[in-house]
């Protein structure tokens, strides 16, 4: 307990979070994303999330979400084993973080993570980056944090953008978004948005320091090539602010290969394809302005393909084994906000969700068939004035799987407290226990399946200041997760176990400068630690210094310079320690022409030689060329 305490004062000012009066009920996007709400104050946040909006997206050239968010303090993407994003938020692993797409829970129910390479960009709107909150209705196993990514809709101009563009590798992307509002009698408006991607590539480069070996010649990195496609369209109708409805339905359609790691028992795996369908219904209600109602309904299918080749040849001949998943979700939101003043809000809220994994561990074998039930009940209250927000909550998740006989559940309360003493300068503290299920892979794979696992739950305390005056924002947070019962096993074939205890503490620092409309400045310090108390082991992956530094000049308002440094200090691996590294990258845009700009991307300027994960080195430097019209 008492180093407990003497970390938490430590922690205590060393990061906080941008002050943010912006209201995610006033914003006109869609439910859960969010849904267009008229509130009758302005909603502020203790803890804000980081936003990542458009424009940062496309100056980035991020195609996908992991490229996005990969700049974010706190926030670690690796690519590695599987060819799959591992996201990492203050030390907690992509399976202890809920992402959601417009509110509706996306993480793959057997593994429990969520492939960020696989969500692309195309028709993002914002990403927002939650590392601690009051009673996260939709977020059951977020205990790490919460990932939510809201897609496009029109509000009141229509929009049309087309953008292609071509680069290293053989590498093509090419995006149509279209969007159009209707204004109907009586304050009622139809809408739609509809949104096309696709992109193909042959493989990335490797740095040209890279030396050719036995596992590797060099050149384009073997197996490294994709396809995706990706279709979404959205409906909605609107009332005034009393009713608001929507559909969205979707289709990701993607093969790819996965590089295999540079040693001696590689695995050799392609995915020949790599699918998901869905479809979401979601509505609002507000019978007077002080109530609100909203729900969602939505299903989502999954399903891919992983063939294992015996060599590197990739011989369709010489096949070890060929494992099939097929994945159906089906499951509703609801939350009832009521405020009785302009300083109280109440929210009562449910969230089920049902998960039915069909696996092929081969194709010559039996199908193995489990089901999953998770449910979150939440209650939690506001108070807020112009100076002082005070939050508590209770949230309630459930679980059952159908070997088990009765619902498990955890009680998990939240408090939070903000301070603004001045109108520049805002202090928080925030205090949870967050907790997770186990997945469908630790209770039910063939190997290392252990139905007799316990939840994990985590301890967290957060803290921070930060200073908004003038033209610098200031921030700088401390947080430590104390860790119960952490689901582990110490290789691929051992049986998952839960370990008695473990931690992560840190600190964040962001500092952000802007000078007129032509100049910008970010700088950010992330110090984090991690440690198995059980073996006393360092976690895996942490590395204990991140630094990231973009600067963005604007010399006209038809051309823009854009540059970002990323430092990620050594990390220990149990097979191997990664050595740091450093990535620049530079984006440029011209206005061509009216509606139309060309842009240039170069990531890795400097063609740096390293690796995110063991074995796996990263692509070199990469070089893209584009265009595009509209905004």
């Amino acid at each position: 307990m008492k180093k407990f305490l003497i970390l938490l004062l430590f922690a205590f000012p060393l990061h906080a979070v941008k002050s943010d009066t912006t209201s995610t009920d006033s914003m006109p996007t869609y439910f859960l994303g969010e849904m267009f709400v008229v509130a009758k104050r302005v909603s502020k946040w203790v803890i804000p999330p980081e936003k990542v909006d458009l424009k940062s997206i496309q100056k980035q050239g991020a195609r996908t979400v992991a490229e996005a968010v990969k700049l974010v303090p706190g926030v670690d993407i690796t690519v590695g084993f599987k060819n799959e994003a591992s996201l990492t938020i203050q030390g907690f692993t992509s399976k202890r973080i809920a992402v959601l797409v417009d509110g509706r829970p996306v993480n793959n129910p057997y593994y429990g993570s969520a492939d960020l390479l696989s969500i692309t960009t195309d028709n993002v709107s914002r990403i927002d980056v939650i590392q601690g909150n009051i009673a996260p209705t939709v977020a059951v196993n977020g205990m790490g944090g919460i990932v939510n990514i809201v897609t496009e809709a029109p509000d009141d101009k229509p929009y049309t953008r087309i953008m292609f563009d071509y680069g290293s590798g053989n590498t093509y992307d090419f995006k149509l978004n279209n969007g159009r509002p209707f204004t109907l009698p009586n304050l009622a408006r139809l809408y739609y948005a509809l949104n096309f991607y696709s992109s193909a590539s042959k493989g990335f480069p490797l740095p040209d320091t890279f030396e050719p070996n036995g596992f590797e010649d060099g050149g384009l990195r073997d197996n490294s090539d994709y396809s995706r496609t990706n279709i979404q369209l959205k409906l909605g109708y609107r009332y005034g602010s009393q009713l608001h409805v929507g559909m969205s339905v979707g289709s990701y359609r993607s093969s790819k290969g996965v590089p295999p790691a540079m040693k001696m028992d590689a695995s050799f795996w392609r995915f020949p394809y790599w699918n998901r369908d869905f479809v979401d219904l979601s509505g609002e209600f507000r019978p007077t302005v002080n109530l609100s109602v909203r729900g969602k309904l939505y299903a989502d299918k999954f399903v891919n393909d992983l063939i294992s080749y015996r060599t590197r040849e990739f011989d369709p001949n010489d096949i070890w084994w060929n494992s099939l998943h097929d994945l159906r979700d089906w499951g509703t939101v609801w939350e009832t906000r009521y405020t009785p003043s302009n300083s109280i809000t109440l929210k009562f809220g449910l969230q089920y969700r049902l998960d039915k994994m069909n696996r092929h561990p081969d194709l010559n074998a039996a199908w193995r068939r489990n089901t999953m039930n998770t449910a979150n009940l939440v209650a939690h209250i506001d108070r807020q004035t112009e100076s002082f927000i005070v939050s508590a909550g209770l949230s309630v998740p459930f679980f059952k799987t159908d070997s088990m006989v009765a619902w498990a559940h955890i009680l998990n309360p939240q408090v939070g407290v903000s301070v603004s003493p001045l109108s520049f300068a805002k202090t928080w503290l925030y205090l949870s226990r967050n907790s997770r299920f186990p997945t469908g892979h630790e209770l039910f794979s063939i190997k290392s399946g252990n139905p007799h696992l316990k939840p994990e739950e985590a301890t967290r305390v957060q803290g921070g200041i930060s200073i908004d005056y003038r033209s610098v924002k200031l921030s700088l947070i401390g947080f430590y997760n104390d860790i119960n019962d952490m689901i582990d096993r110490p290789s691929r074939d051992s049986i998952y176990r839960n370990i008695a205890n473990a931690f992560t503490a840190g600190s964040e620092l962001t500092v952000k400068f802007k000078r007129g409309n032509y100049f910008d400045l970010s700088f950010s310090y992330t110090n984090l630690i991690g440690e198995d108390l059980t073996t006393h082991r360092i976690l895996p992956g942490i590395a204990n210094h991140k630094i990231t530094l973009s600067a963005e000049y604007r010399p006209s308002k038809t051309q823009l310079i854009r540059g970002s440094v990323y430092y990620r200090s050594r990390r220990f691996w149990p097979e191997k320690i990664l050595a740091p590294c450093i990535v620049a990258n530079i984006y440029t845009e011209q206005v061509i022409w009216g509606p139309v700009k060309g842009f240039i991307s170069v990531k890795n300027l400097f063609d740096a030689l390293y690796e995110e994960e063991p074995y796996y080195p990263m692509p070199g430097r990469t070089i893209t060329v584009g265009f595009v019209i509209g905004g």
